[in-house]
């Protein structure tokens, strides 16, 4: 069913609710009660375990017609039961929305779903068992420590700084499902290794390390086979924010890329975060300690790439890695002009005052195609800005002159959801599609965004 036709379903649907009686909405209780009574009871145990285990109420006290609401749930809770019991039976690309309201409502639509699985399998549809995955390339460099005794290739670069202050370098591949949705981290319950599904979740599949010479050769080889295409010569370097462990910043880097349709050389610089939400302060100071690092990876990079086109994308935190390695080259040589191709700063958590003032005027020259993207919504930078009590260049709105300042508050994101709201530069489509066009080379007037004045100064919305 395509999407309109299902809008207009839902559209209906509601408007047919909305004429009904009380007797009708009663008759409609018992046919659910009904359903219920004579589905899969496997299927309403799973529903009911999961909501047990979420609200801590016994299994025994839930009753198939309870709602969640009444258990104790509030709408977060409502929507973590739903997705849970959609990746139990691995049918969370067929159902829409995660907002069913009680055990049996939840519990009929999983077994609709389950259903309809199991008829696109039998037709070789999505989710069968013949349905390939993509491998996308992302190559790294790190100054996080190294642990080869550890198995798990999620495990071997830590949280902690690289004890031989050096850059490690190397090859990561990651599949991902050809069921992906674009913006998605697809991922089993929990984050369970054990549940791991390449067919359903992007995973890192292989970690390979590399000397800094084949590291350079590889991307060559990667560029020179993208000769012709939309993306000839072309890589970008994506730096990550605030607790981020290693292989979530490949595998972000690996969305990206693939959501963009980037053929390039996906290249990933990541620094030592603790990757925990009480890291803040810890994270900030291994941001500072990064830069000298990232500094010489792009140095590195515009040697070693001469000729092509390098794009960068930082993130939250990332941005104070970038914006400090950017100031000390222009230090170094401050008639360093147009080395990169594009530079996007995505929700930057950096002192918006401290950047127009003293750093927008020193680094403007290194690229011509600079965008920030900000968002009112931003609850992460809402923090961090009690944290620091200076404004972030990531909260709306800072205009500076020949930099392409987007605000993006007009994008709907989950309320309550931190890291959905913080990173809504990689989840939501609109953002995705803008991003691509950027580093594209089209400029932010010709992308169909509203232009806005402040201070004398343009800057653009994304609605």
């Amino acid at each position: 069913m395509g999407r309109r036709k299902a809008s207009y379903l839902l559209i209906a649907a509601l408007w047919a609710v909305s004429q009904m009686s009380l007797a009708d909405i009663s008759k409609v209780d018992r046919n659910h009660r009904q359903a219920c009574d004579i589905m899969d009871e496997s299927i309403l145990e799973v529903v009911i375990d999961i909501a047990s285990q979420r609200l801590g109420v016994p299994s025994g006290q839930i009753n198939v017609m309870d709602e969640f609401a009444g258990l104790g749930a509030d709408s977060m809770t409502i929507y973590e039961i739903n997705a849970a019991a959609a990746d139990r039976y691995k049918v969370q690309d067929i159902i829409a929305e995660f907002s069913n309201e009680s055990v049996c409502q939840l519990a009929l639509q999983v077994e609709e779903a389950v259903t309809i699985l199991v008829q696109m399998r039998g037709r070789g549809g999505p989710g069968s068992v013949e349905e390939e995955v993509i491998e996308q390339t992302v190559y790294y460099a790190t100054n996080r420590q190294y642990d080869s005794t550890v198995k798990d290739l999620s495990q071997r670069y830590l949280g902690e700084r690289s004890i031989d202050k050096s850059l490690d370098y190397g090859i990561a591949v990651v599949t991902i499902p050809a069921s992906h949705k674009s913006g998605m981290l697809e991922g089993p319950f929990l984050g369970l290794k054990m549940l791991e599904d390449p067919q359903s979740h992007i995973i890192l599949s292989s970690l390979e390390e590399l000397g800094e010479k084949h590291f350079f050769e590889a991307i060559g080889n990667t560029l020179a086979q993208s000769a012709g295409g939309d993306w000839d010569g072309h890589a970008i370097i994506f730096i990550h924010g605030f607790n981020v462990p290693f292989t979530e910043a490949v595998i972000r880097t690996a969305q990206i890329a693939y959501d963009i349709e980037f053929t390039g050389a996906p290249m990933l610089f990541s620094w030592p975060s603790d990757g925990s939400l009480l890291g803040y302060t810890s994270d900030r100071e291994d941001a500072t300690w990064s830069v000298a690092y990232l500094r010489e990876l792009l140095d590195k990079t515009v040697t070693k790439l001469a000729g092509k086109k390098i794009h960068i994308i930082a993130h939250s935190m990332g941005n104070q890695v970038l914006i400090g390695a950017l100031q000390q080259m222009m230090l170094a040589d401050n008639s360093r002009s147009q080395v990169f191709e594009s530079i996007t700063l995505a929700a930057p958590d950096f002192d918006a005052e401290l950047f127009v003032d003293q750093i927008a005027p020193l680094v403007r020259d290194l690229t011509s195609h600079w965008t920030i993207y900000t968002s009112d919504n931003d609850m992460a930078l809402s923090i961090s800005l009690e944290v620091n009590s200076n404004r972030r260049l990531g909260q709306p709105v800072t205009p500076i002159a020949e930099y392409d300042v987007i605000d993006a508050t007009g994008i709907e994101v989950s309320p309550w959801s931190v890291p959905e709201n913080h990173s809504y530069y990689a989840t939501k489509q609109q953002v995705i599609d803008d991003i691509q066009q950027a580093i594209s080379g089209v400029s932010a007037r010709d992308r169909g965004l509203s232009q806005k004045r402040k201070g004398g100064i343009v800057y653009y919305s994304l609605e």
